[in-house]
């Protein structure tokens, strides 16, 4: 009943393509904001409010972070992948696919996950190190149990502990000079370097800011893994299926292909183009008389 009335209002208030989902797995709404054209997801409950906090922390901590999950979503969007009830990527795994990026760079802009959210830097410590030895395992895939510590940090959902731990990696960033131009380069050579390796039961684990070879789901259970640092046993691409997947991929691989064309554009007009098919309209600057994206009108 609550987001029915959120629906209603963004409506009331001129946001586009609002639908309420309410029998998902998690209730929420979609829309797309008017002024930028983003697809964005809304729920209401304390589960999806520390998720966002402790994302806001992380951007917090370096703004490339924020910047980055944007312009993914923007390639997402222009090549139809940000949709989970068509089989593709939510807005979730988005951003953590983009916060796994930069966990995973040399040095890493950000920290894992685990260091935020567990109770003390013992408890993190023993953790990655049973993530780093599960990273390692030469063994068929199989399922991994939860550590308690986890479940405990699962079952807490409490913000300001992790701000006040937070402040401790301020500037950890500082010594990857990488530009955002270079970020999203490498954020699509990275995942599409890993392709033939998600059946193999290839996981990536924001939780620990690493890969790691199977999860505490069953192997085999999905087609791509991005791990729900705050939620063990849950694939935020659990909506990747066998009849979408070439789809997704595909969409990783044009993305590789276009970003090569924006790096190598000769001229102001190839730079336009190569930045118009990488990610939409809205990359451009908008032009005298043109309307504005989304300007066909808000679904009833």
């Amino acid at each position: 009943q609550l987001l029915s009335k959120v629906a209603s209002e963004l409506r009331f208030q001129k946001f586009y393509d609002v639908q309420l989902i309410a029998h998902a797995r998690v209730p929420l709404i979609k829309f797309r904001d008017p002024h930028t054209d983003i697809q964005c997801d809304v729920c209401v409950g304390n589960d999806g409010v520390y998720k966002s906090a402790v994302l806001g922390t992380m951007a917090n901590l370096d703004s490339r972070y924020r910047d980055l999950v944007f312009l993914v979503k923007m390639w997402a969007k222009n090549f139809d992948c940000n949709d989970a009830t068509a089989g593709t990527f939510n807005s979730f795994a988005l951003s953590l696919m983009s916060l796994f990026h930069l966990q995973t760079r040399s040095p890493p802009i950000l920290p894992p996950t685990l260091r935020l959210t567990l109770v003390s830097d013992p408890a993190a410590d023993a953790d990655l190190a049973a993530e780093n030895e599960r990273a390692a395992n030469l063994e068929p895939i199989k399922k991994f149990p939860v550590s308690k510590i986890r479940q405990q940090s699962d079952a807490l959902r409490d913000v300001k502990p992790v701000e006040a731990r937070a402040m401790r990696w301020q500037g950890c960033g500082a010594n990857n000079n990488a530009t955002l131009a270079e970020l999203l380069v490498t954020f699509f050579t990275h995942f599409r370097a890993v392709e033939p390796l998600w059946r193999h039961g290839l996981v990536a684990s924001t939780y620990a800011g690493r890969w790691v070879a199977g999860s505490s789901w069953a192997p085999g259970r999905y087609c791509l893994g991005v791990e729900d640092p705050f939620a063990a046993g849950d694939n935020v691409a659990r909506a990747v299926q066998r009849r979408s997947l070439p789809k997704v991929l595909a969409a990783l691989r044009d993305g590789t292909l276009a970003v090569g064309r924006v790096v190598w554009a000769d001229t102001e007009e190839d730079l336009e183009r190569a930045l118009y098919n990488l990610l939409g309209p809205m990359a451009l600057p908008p032009r005298e008389g043109m309307p504005p994206p989304g300007h066909q009108g808000m679904s009833q």
